[in-house]
């Protein structure tokens, strides 16, 4: 049975991902701030770290079907 993560420790990993997309910029914006909607959204909806990564990599996979489908 996966170990679930109690108190903060999901809220600090959304953190820890939005320090280190803030090194990152698309022109003017930082990667944090474009992807803080998703960062939160996950965060609040996974029961733990594995649903987390789960919701971001689904996020993104879903993302790149668009942009390849879209011409």
């Amino acid at each position: 049975m996966p170990r679930r993560r109690t108190g903060g420790s999901l809220e600090d990993i959304a953190e820890e991902v939005r320090r280190e997309l803030s090194e990152f910029e698309i022109g003017s914006e930082d990667l944090a701030a474009i992807f803080d909607p998703l960062v939160e959204e996950c965060s609040k909806l996974a029961r733990d770290e594995k649903e987390f990564r789960q919701c971001i990599e689904e996020a993104i996979s879903t993302l790149k079907t668009i942009v390849r489908k879209v011409k």
